[in-house]
């Protein structure tokens, strides 16, 4: 079953305590000792009842409306004691409670000694009965029973009410020490028994002597024996209740509750109050540990009594001894820089004012001259009448914080500063940026992701024949001539997409004409905002001179292809009339019949000699134009250059004998073996060579080798020890019919031989190149795929 737990007592409810504790102590005394005093035989029955209601019922009135009248005055007193500082409540309760039983006992005792002596008078009157003086005495000794009940059970429901409502409110005073109650219950109330009792069987028998006397004493020892054996069950019980207050009073919170020494309610309440210290001990710790590592310390200050109570943390904060601080709202301020006090002081009291919580972030000045920087966080509770009651708060070490915050401060400062010249630089910046747009010569214009111009400047303006205002409702659509909007989408997601593109395209001007424009885009996203950058250069002069050059390049291939065909046709025609007077003049040398003589032999071997060089010269031509006119077809395969090179050198020896030329090949089989025509390839090589002797000087050497040029790639390279070629030579001398005359002055030639080796071997798929230092000598060299 669930017991009715006790809540503290309403002000109305306190009311109706008072009221009833006048009541009960009015109205038990006639009626339930008019009753326990007939009942014993002191006055018949029921001719007490109407005793009362004559003589007895007028005073009992009196009596009761005198008590209600004063009531309201004792219901003040109380209210009043509870709106007291608690000390002055405390004292006030204290004087209160040591008065109360004494002037209840006295109040009743006359109260009732004047209800007997009323009743005593009604019944004479009334003829009902005539009480001798020792008779009127024994009624009197009778009162005693009737006191005791009264005044004991009137003054625990007085002071119970007066629990309930003081004690909530932090008044805490011993009304009735334990030991009274059990006192009460256990003698008293045993006592009353007996002798209502024993007056019951005098007044019934008109007997009494030493054995009941004897019965009376024995049945109140054996109710003294009980009650001592209870008292000292309680005091049992109560030791670990009383030993924890004693230490808490003296020494502060104990660390444990002393165990239990009893098997009993108190024993169990004793038990589960260790456990809730223990527990209790538990939080402590860990709020403190909490607060040493956050470094944050709470306190709480009465403002009724001015009592201040700080957390271990606090004293740590502050670096004070806590045994000898005595904690105090003055003490505070002293610990707090002087420069602070009077901040933190008007911050609290004008809280106190608006009643509203506040922070503050002071400094505390330290024995050895540090300084700490706290945060302190305080709120008040008030009273309904706005005064205020206690004040809570915490302090916090926050010198990290506000270093750091400085620190930063600084650091932003100086990063305003930076930012500050770095927003001029950049808005300098962007006025150059601007004057350079407004001033080049070349369009520009940005466009959004949707491709709509957010910006142009004038030259672009001029170039589309459009105002600026014109253009800022116009998008890239609108302006491109050649890309679909399809294409242009596709165009710009590419440019997203890679960052950047250049290309050729038209764009369309105001007037509807077009205009050929070189385009520079570049994406860029500033901000989250895509943006596309573009520059635009008019290129119609450009492709007008590329458009000039191109039908000047079909001109001349036009020419050159009819001079080519001219050589070709003059090439067979020459070679007619050149072919007889060869036969005719081999004839003439030949003739045994009609020898000539020696001058007639040496013109006729001038004559021939003339013509097998003319001859020559024709059938280069005939070769270079058949070349030129791709005629000659060229079948490649794989071979090794080291038999060709030593043909064409066997085949050369007479020329470089003649002039004491040294001929040399260095040729390794591994890197000499190339895809190439073999008849194409001994052609290149005899035109080398011979011009390696040609060009070369007396008594020097022509060197033939071969190298790796890449991966692939295989060179042959023919190295002569001639006067050599200037690097302005060196682009001439592969064209059709280039001799250097002040190089090779009095070599025959035709300037043919290097433009036929240029087209056989880039006609093989290699290249051909001359490497020479004048005065040193030339080496000339092409390049054929490796086999």
């Amino acid at each position: 079953m669930r017991r009715r737990i006790p809540r503290p007592m309403t002000e109305a409810q306190l009311r109706r305590s008072i009221y009833g504790t006048v009541l009960l102590t009015v109205l038990v005394p006639p009626f339930l000792g008019g009753s326990l005093m007939g009942f014993a035989g002191f006055y018949p029955m029921p001719e007490f009842y109407h005793a009362f209601l004559h003589l007895t019922g007028a005073y009992f009135a009196l009596v009761l409306a005198t008590a209600l009248a004063l009531t309201p005055r004792a219901l003040r007193f109380v209210l009043a004691t509870a709106e007291l500082p608690a000390a002055q409540a405390r004292a006030r309760t204290r004087w209160l409670l040591a008065r109360v039983p004494w002037l209840l006992l006295c109040l009743v005792t006359a109260y009732s000694v004047i209800g007997v002596i009323t009743v005593d008078w009604s019944l004479a009157d009334l003829g009902y009965a005539s009480y001798s003086l020792q008779e009127h005495l024994l009624h009197q000794a009778g009162l005693v029973p009737v006191l005791l009940v009264t005044i004991f059970p009137v003054y625990s429901y007085f002071t119970d009410s007066l629990g309930r409502y003081l004690a909530p409110r932090g008044i805490r005073v011993n009304a009735a020490p334990l030991w009274v109650k059990l006192l009460m219950l256990g003698i008293v109330t045993p006592l009353l028994i007996d002798t209502l009792l024993v007056g019951y069987f005098y007044n019934h028998t008109g007997y009494f002597e030493a054995e009941t006397l004897a019965i009376w004493l024995t049945l109140l020892l054996l109710a003294a024996g009980g009650t001592l054996l209870a008292m000292d069950s309680f005091r049992q019980a109560l030791a670990p209740l009383r030993a924890f207050v004693q230490e808490a009073t003296s020494a502060g919170p104990p660390e444990a509750m002393p165990p239990p020494l009893s098997l009993d309610e108190l024993g169990l309440l004793s038990a589960r109050l260790g456990d809730i210290t223990r527990s209790l001990r538990l939080s402590e710790a860990k709020l403190n540990e909490a607060q040493r590592l956050a470094r944050v310390g709470n306190w709480e200050l009465d403002l009724r009594s001015g009592s201040l109570s700080w957390s271990d943390e606090v004293f740590r904060l502050f670096e004070i001894d806590r045994d000898g601080f005595a904690a105090s709202y003055e003490a505070f301020l002293a610990a707090i820089h002087p420069d602070d006090r009077a901040l933190v002081d008007a911050r609290y009291r004008r809280s106190l004012e608006e009643r509203e919580p506040y922070t503050v972030v002071h400094r505390l000045l330290m024995p050895d001259g540090r300084i700490k920087w706290v945060e302190e966080r305080c709120s008040t509770d008030f009273a309904a009448d706005g005064t205020p009651l206690v004040s809570r708060g915490t302090v916090q070490d926050v010198t990290e914080r506000y270093e750091l915050e400085q620190q930063l401060r600084q650091l932003n400062e100086r990063l305003e500063q930076r930012v500050a010249y770095r927003t001029a630089e950049l808005q300098e910046q962007n006025e150059r940026n601007e004057a350079v747009l407004r001033t080049t010569p070349d369009g520009f214009f940005a466009a959004d992701s949707e491709g709509r111009l957010t910006y142009v400047n004038p030259a672009f303006c001029r170039l589309l024949g459009y105002t600026e205002e014109e253009m800022a409702a116009l998008s890239v659509v609108d302006i491109e001539a050649i890309e679909t909007s399809a294409g242009v989408a596709k165009h710009m997601a590419r440019i997203e997409r890679l960052g950047y593109d250049r290309f050729e395209t038209r764009h369309r001007r105001k007037d509807g004409t077009e205009i050929d424009v070189e385009v520079s885009v570049s994406f860029v996203s500033a901000g989250g905002y895509p943006s596309f950058f573009t520059f635009v250069r008019d290129i119609s002069e450009r492709k007008r001179s590329e458009e000039a050059i191109r039908l000047a390049r079909e001109e001349a291939e036009r020419a050159n292809a009819a001079k080519t065909d001219f050589l070709s046709r003059m090439s067979h025609e020459l070679r007619t009339p050149l072919n007889a007077i060869l036969g005719f003049g081999q004839l003439l040398e030949s003739d045994s019949e009609r020898p000539l003589d020696a001058v007639q032999a040496e013109q006729v071997g001038e004559m021939v000699q003339a013509g097998e060089h003319l001859l020559a010269l024709v059938n280069e031509v005939l070769n270079l134009s058949r070349i030129e006119r791709g005629e000659q077809e060229s079948r490649s395969e794989a071979l090794s250059a080291a038999p060709l090179v030593a043909q064409c050198l066997r085949q050369l020896e007479p020329l470089a004998a003649q002039r004491s030329i040294t001929l040399d090949a260095q040729l390794s089989e591994d890197c000499c073996r190339v895809l190439a025509d073999p008849m194409r390839l001994r052609q290149v090589l005899l035109n080398l060579l011979s011009n390696a002797i040609k060009y070369n000087r007396d008594g020097g050497t022509v060197r033939v080798f071969c190298s790796v040029a890449g991966s692939g790639v295989a060179r042959i390279s023919v190295e002569d020890s001639g006067p050599g070629i200037t690097a302005e030579n060196e682009a001439r001398i592969f064209l059709p019919f280039e001799r250097l005359e002040t190089a090779y002055e009095g070599v025959e030639g035709t300037g043919i031989g290097l433009a036929v080796v240029k087209m056989l071997i880039e006609g093989m798929g290699g290249r051909v190149g001359v490497d020479s230092t004048v005065g040193s000598g030339s080496t000339f060299w092409f390049e054929l795929p490796a086999a």
